[in-house]
């Protein structure tokens, strides 16, 4: 008969291989051979241009890359975006901006039908925030090689300090409204918008992953107390 420990260490093992094992598919690392730097000031836009040499991205080779930053007209206050050496660093003097990450092939084309859902594995957008001081809202358009678009809105307003752990959060695809083909997807737009005066954020990383169900997590927990609820009544 299977004693109360090892019945625990299975029920325990089962339950931490089920919420470790997240799929994950990067689609930007931040991680350029030369950093990128963009400014505005008193509402001008500001194109970054074209940069290649993405490295740990899919698909895999160069993706264009292109870093819009837009202050605030009102206020007059300077807003820009640095990246390179595995980080995006958006900064805002006082006022307000918008940065625009646009994802196409290395042509300047659409993206030849990524699956962004890996085959089905993956169900949600994440990125890893490093910094995040006054909070920001994130927009993520999706559009299929056949011009279907879909959209959500993220936002995040808790603060995350440099002291603290990398913290992902996700877009869930089901969250999307539209009718857009996530495993054939033309273009990735993201629109970082920092709607509060002086607001600072660093991102690390931007992919797509899947993460287990807090359900599936819950099934097994109850299945630890099972465990030792059985244990407990065959041991009388």
């Amino acid at each position: 008969m299977m004693k109360l420990g090892k019945k625990l260490g299975l029920a325990a093992l089962l339950a931490f291989i089920t919420t470790t094992t997240t799929q994950a598919m990067v689609l930007d690392s931040f991680d350029y051979d030369v950093a990128l730097q963009g400014s505005a000031t008193n509402g001008v836009s500001v194109d970054s241009g074209i940069l290649t040499g993405v490295t740990n991205t899919i698909p895999a080779g160069d993706v264009v890359y292109t870093l819009t930053s837009t202050s605030d007209a009102t206020i007059g206050a300077q807003a820009g975006a640095t990246l390179g050496a595995g980080e995006l660093y958006l900064f805002n003097t006082n006022g307000t901006s918008n940065l625009t990450l646009s994802y196409f092939d290395l042509n300047g084309g659409p993206i030849s039908g990524l699956d962004i859902t890996d085959g089905g594995l993956s169900d949600q957008f994440y990125f890893d925030i490093e910094f995040i001081d006054l909070g920001f809202f994130l927009d993520i358009i999706v559009q299929d090689i056949y011009s279907q678009v879909s959209t959500v809105t993220y936002s995040q307003t808790d603060a995350i300090l440099l002291s603290d752990p990398t913290e992902r959060v996700y877009a869930a695809f089901s969250d999307f409204v539209g009718v857009a083909d996530f495993s054939a997807v033309g273009q990735i737009t993201a629109v970082i918008r920092g709607t509060t005066a002086g607001a600072d954020l660093t991102i690390s990383e931007v992919g797509t992953a899947n993460v287990p169900e807090p359900s599936t997590v819950a099934i097994f927990g109850l299945a630890l107390v099972g465990f030792a609820f059985s244990s407990r009544r065959k041991a009388k």
